[in-house]
């Protein structure tokens, strides 16, 4: 009973406060409806959405006067079914207030200017509604792709797009102000700017959030690095390292930009082909969710902390349940990035596998190359029971690293001394740039 009541006092604070996003939606609210350029529909929205709320406030402050909290015997002759429906009032209240906060965000859009900024009427996709979010993902990768179509110069332009999520418009109009000036080139999309969906995410707290948009070559097969090393029958070392070559170049770019990207990941980068050139595919890096300007403060994303982004990351970005990363994120760390990623390139088989190889919607493993080095460690490190689980294969980052560079110095070396030398160098932090790394591969001979 008592935590049922504190869910109604922190929303009543929340309500009040000058300081809280409640209270500053409602002011918003009074200011709007004297702003001609809110359309006449959204304001009918508005308006419904406050009655809405004020209707269930009513209902549930009728059903807390029911609670006597000053009588000790109050809770007792409440009951369950007194607790029960204080707890759906609530539910009601909170839903319709987030429906309020989510058409607040659409009208702070209206009213908004930026160039990049994609309105309603001017980028749309297909079969969007504010219960369905259209598209899917790419078969084995993070990257989101959904059919629409913009307006241009002079006519409307159908095509298909990359969305990926953002919640901070600061951080996503100053991505877009890098990103439209630099794409298209290599390893970027172009960037048409960002949008707000009608459909919030599908599971609680059902928050409203915002979309970067990125246009996608027309006519091109695509998919991720991580689904061609999965299914792909293993090309000449030289083709291997044109792709290499490729991601090098990609990293470098986004370094040139000013930029870090912090989730250059197999998983997360897409290779397009023209149908005719199947053999030599386009490389662009995604999920630029975590990118950060390099002389900007560090964003501590908690949603990093999963083992199929943490194989990937240095042991200085990794955080544990009471520490957060201990540097900044800097090119080094892509570079470490750059350098797992060329591994799996150059041993054509992705450090993240599926458990099922008849499935692609598989539930996913660390590889078993890695599962392999690891439990040779044996003793309190790695004991056998860690078999088959993944998250506790990866739950030491130091270690994460150190079998990366016992495979860079066995298995790769396998295959080529030169890549197994620039993969260890990777790992280490010698290389200053991503350019550096383009130069080595470069020199590398093949026998």
């Amino acid at each position: 009973m008592d935590e049922t009541l504190g869910t109604y006092r922190q929303l009543g604070l929340e309500l009040h406060s000058q300081d809280g996003f409640l209270f500053s939606h409602l002011d918003a609210l009074r200011t709007a409806s004297r702003n001609h350029a809110i359309p006449l529909a959204l304001k009918d929205q508005l308006d419904a959405s406050l009655s809405r709320c004020k209707d269930s406030q009513e209902k549930a402050i009728e059903e807390l006067n029911k609670y006597d909290v000053d009588r000790a015997s109050s809770k007792w002759r409440f009951g369950f079914w007194g607790i029960s429906a204080l707890k759906s009032k609530y539910k009601r209240f909170k839903s319709d207030l987030d429906e309020l906060d989510t058409l607040c965000l659409r009208m702070s859009f209206v009213q908004h200017t930026s160039s990049n900024l994609l309105r309603l009427e001017h980028f749309k996709l297909i079969h969007e509604t504010a219960e369905q979010q259209p598209g899917r993902l790419l078969p084995l990768s993070d990257i989101w792709v959904a059919a629409g179509n913009y307006e241009g110069s002079e006519e409307r332009h159908d095509g298909d797009f990359v969305l990926e999520k953002k919640y901070i418009e600061n951080d996503v109009q100053a991505l877009c102000n890098i990103l439209r000036k630099a794409s298209p080139s290599e390893g970027v999309l172009p960037c048409l700017g960002y949008r707000q969906p009608l459909y919030n995410e599908s599971t609680p707290p059902y928050r409203s959030f915002l979309q970067l948009v990125m246009e996608l070559p027309a006519g091109e097969t695509r998919q991720s690095l991580a689904h061609k090393l999965d299914i792909e029958e293993e090309p000449s070392l030289s083709s291997r390292i044109e792709l290499a070559k490729a991601l090098a170049i990609a990293v470098s770019k986004v370094h040139d930009l000013g930029l870090v990207h912090k989730s250059i990941r197999s998983r997360a980068i897409l290779l397009t082909s023209d149908q005719s050139k199947p053999n030599r595919p386009k490389l662009f890096l995604q999920d630029w969710t975590y990118v950060r300007r390099q002389a900007g403060a560090t964003s501590q994303n908690g949603g990093e902390d999963v083992w199929q982004r943490l194989i990937y990351e240095h042991p200085e970005r990794q955080r544990s349940l009471d520490h957060f990363p201990e540097t900044a994120y800097e090119p080094k760390h892509d570079i470490y990035s750059l350098g797992i990623v060329l591994m799996e390139i150059v041993l054509w088989s992705p450090f993240v596998e599926r458990c099922d190889r008849s499935n692609l919607e598989s539930d996913l493993r660390v590889a078993k190359i890695y599962e392999s080095a690891a439990l040779s460690l044996g003793g309190d490190v790695m004991p056998q029971q860690y078999a088959g689980d993944s998250r506790k294969l990866t739950r030491f980052p130091n270690v994460i690293k150190d079998l990366w560079l016992q495979i860079a110095k066995t298995d790769v070396n396998v295959v080529n001394s030169d890549l197994s030398q620039i993969a260890i160098r990777c790992l280490d932090l010698h290389y200053v740039s991503a350019q550096e790394v383009l130069d080595a591969l470069e020199r590398v001979k093949i026998l």
